[in-house]
This record gives structure tokens, C-alpha cells and sequence, in this order.
């Protein structure tokens, strides 16, 4: 809702020592983005102000790789086709056989750092359908929008085991995500894990 977004920006700029460095805070978020703290925390605007000021932090010092990078670690993580999924966004697919041998390769920090890289790229183009400030008052001021951009994530498991899961580099990657990317992902597919399957 408008009166939401309108309260984070206040929590934003209130009850705070450095008032310069905390407006700057909402300057590095696109409205999307803010929406997306928001709806994460439930509209409530003093958690989203301040996972938004985490995040910042983490922002600040996060090596980010390089597009030119990314390709190394193609047989991992990579974007399939464009902007075609349902939700405006794109396809994200993550191979979790290719894991160990790129890991082994170059190194575990690389490849958590490839994974979020990639949705980084894809966090700077969520945008708003519908959400321009007239559109929303015409509407009875029933919010900004709708998150257009959102990706369609695909986990591939073939090939994968219980013995071979990553499951450090997993729970790692969805801690940083879920901390930094809010919303980002519309749906997550996991295949091909047979394992789970009870005959």
C-alpha cells in the first residue's frame, strides 16, 4: 500500500544519528525494490527500514563479479533465454552437478559470488506495473503496483546425490538472497531429484 511506502521513507529518515548517511539509505532502492522490503516484512515499516540498512552494509564490501566473469561459471549458473516467464522476468537455472568441479576449480566464495551476481543483474531491472502515483490515487491509493521482473528460478539436481548435495553452498546462497533479494524470486522449480522420492 501507498501509506507503507510513504511510512518507510519516514522510518527511513527518523530516530536516527547520521540523518545524511540513513536518507541516502533510500536512494540506492528503486521503489520496486522498496515495495519488496516491504512485502517481506509484512508492510511493516521499521523491519523492512532496517533490513534495507543491512543490506546497504552488505552492499558496500559484496564483490560482485563482472559480466565477463560470469562466464566461467556458465555449466553452473546461468540465464535461460530473455525476459520470457510469466512474471516479466527471467529464467535462472542453477546446476547443482556442476557444483564440486567448478568449486574445486575456483573456489567456494566464486561460486556463491557468481550465483548472487547473477540475480544482482536481475534485482536493478524489478520494476512496478502500474505503480505511477496518479494511477494509484485514481485506484482509490490501493498501492504502487504489482513487482514486474520477478525470476523463475530452476534448481537442477541430475546427477546429484544425498552424499553430493551442496549443502553449505546452498544454505549459504539462500541466506544471502533472502537477506538482500526480497521477493525477487516468483517461484522456485527444483528437478530431477529422484532421491527424495519414496517408493
Amino acid at each position: 500500500p501507498r501509506d507503507a511506502l510513504d511510512g518507510l521513507r519516514e522510518a527511513l529518515a527518523s530516530n536516527l544519528e547520521n540523518l545524511e548517511n540513513q536518507a541516502d539509505v533510500a536512494s540506492r532502492f528503486t521503489e520496486a525494490q522498496q515495495c519488496a522490503f516491504l512485502l517481506q516484512y509484512n508492510n511493516d515499516p521499521a523491519k523492512a527500514s532496517a533490513a534495507m540498512r543491512r543490506s546497504v552494509r552488505w552492499r558496500e564490501t559484496y564483490a560482485f563479479l563482472p559480466r565477463a566473469r560470469l562466464r566461467a561459471f556458465e555449466d553452473v549458473v546461468f540465464v535461460h533465454g530473455k525476459r520470457r516467464a510469466h512474471t516479466g522476468g527471467v529464467h535462472l537455472v542453477l546446476r547443482l552437478s556442476e557444483v564440486h568441479r567448478i568449486q574445486s576449480e575456483l573456489g567456494y566464495d566464486a561460486v556463491v559470488a557468481a550465483i548472487v551476481s547473477h540475480v544482482e543483474q536481475q534485482w536493478l531491472k524489478l520494476g512496478v506495473a502500474g505503480g505511477s502515483r496518479s494511477s494509484a490515487r485514481r485506484a482509490g491509493d490501493r498501492g504502487p503496483g504489482k513487482l514486474r521482473g520477478r525470476l523463475v528460478a530452476l534448481v537442477d539436481c541430475r546427477g546429484v546425490t544425498p552424499g553430493t548435495f551442496p549443502a553449505s553452498l546452498v544454505a549459504t546462497t539462500l541466506v544471502t538472497l533472502d537477506s538482500n533479494y526480497p521477493e525477487l524470486a516468483a517461484e522456485v522449480h527444483v528437478v530431477n531429484v529422484w532421491w527424495l522420492v519414496k517408493p
